[in-house]
Parts: structure tokens; C-alpha cells; sequence
């Protein structure tokens, strides 16, 4: 039995284990990340920065939009079938990277959870049984944001008029973003 490693407002440890049954307002099992070998419970998961940062230079993010689509809108039943996300460069005269693949769902769990989600997403299963596993997209995914941050670019120029050349980006900040992801996206990705 593991127990959610979070300490609460209260300054106690949380009381949730991977045993609980406590299902939280949306009908989730709180205790779900915890039973997938997580260290914290589903009120506690922050796997992400979710709360604002001071920045001194915003020329060193590098800004993904990421989405996903999924068999369903359940974190703890539900799986991933396609991972895409874009690359949102900051100089109008390029254009952003982007990276798109389904992902191979076990097909009991594709035929009991996807097919009202196929009427919202219009991934076929025969598309779906042809992508790689999670693991595999996933990693690629990883392997596509490494590329992109390594050949990121900031334009400096003395004058206004000028964006002048490009330079690789120093110490460059990843940043993940997307609609609905702290509530949805993000907790399904782990």
C-alpha cells in the first residue's frame, strides 16, 4: 500500500493511499495515480508547473502547444490515442514545427472507450492499431522537443527595423502548453 507523499494546507501528510476509494467530484478514484505508481494522489499530482514564474528574459522560451486525443474524458480509464503539439516561434517570419501521431490503444479498451470519442476526434481504429505504443510515441515526442529546442533561435538586431540574424537560443526554457492540460492533459500523461 503507498500513500500520497503530499503534506497538506494543514501541514500533515495526506491521508490518501493507493487502497482509498474516495472518487473526487468528476467521478475519478482519487487514489488512481498512486495504484500507477505515482508518489502523490490525484489532488496532489503536479507533475508540471502550474503556477506563474518570474521571467527576466522571455527571448529564451521555447513555447509548445500541445493536444491530445484521447478514448474518452476519464483520466483513470481512458488512454491516449494521438499526441500533437506545435512549435509557436516567436518571429513571424518562420514557421513553427509541428508533430502529430496516434498511438496504438489496447483493443478492448479502443472498442469499450473509443467509440463515442471517434465521433469527436475521427481517429479511426484502423489508424490507431497502426501507431506505435505510448512508450514509443512518447518518446519520440520527447526526442521532437529536444530537436526543436536545439535549434532554437532569437533575432538581435540594433535597430528596430532590422530583426538581424539568428543566433541559437542560450539556456533555453521549455515551455508546454494547452487547452484544458492542467486539468485534463497533464494528469492523463501520468
Amino acid at each position: 500500500m503507498t500513500r500520497c507523499s503530499a503534506i497538506t494546507k494543514a501541514g500533515k501528510q495526506c491521508s490518501v493511499t493507493s487502497n482509498s476509494n474516495w472518487i473526487d467530484s468528476d467521478g475519478r478514484v482519487v487514489a488512481e495515480p498512486l495504484r500507477r505508481g505515482g508518489k502523490f494522489c490525484a489532488l496532489h499530482a503536479r507533475p508540471f508547473c502550474t503556477k506563474p514564474t518570474q521571467m527576466d528574459d522571455y527571448k529564451r522560451l521555447v513555447i509548445f502547444i500541445l493536444d491530445l486525443e484521447t478514448t474518452g474524458t476519464d483520466i483513470s480509464q481512458d488512454r491516449i490515442v494521438e499526441i500533437a503539439a506545435a512549435h509557436c516561434h516567436d518571429d513571424i517570419r518562420m514557421s513553427g514545427e509541428a508533430f502529430s501521431t496516434t498511438v496504438r490503444v489496447d483493443p478492448d479498451i479502443l472498442m469499450t472507450r473509443g467509440l463515442e470519442a471517434f465521433q469527436v476526434h475521427g481517429i479511426t481504429s484502423e489508424e490507431i492499431k497502426q501507431g506505435p505504443s505510448f512508450e514509443q510515441a512518447w518518446m519520440r515526442f520527447l526526442t521532437w522537443i529536444e530537436d526543436v529546442t536545439n535549434i532554437a533561435t532569437n533575432y538581435e538586431s540594433e535597430s528596430d527595423d532590422d530583426k538581424g540574424s539568428p543566433t541559437l537560443l542560450e539556456n533555453p526554457v521549455v515551455v508546454l502548453v494547452g487547452h484544458n492540460s492542467i486539468r485534463f492533459d497533464f494528469p492523463l500523461l501520468l
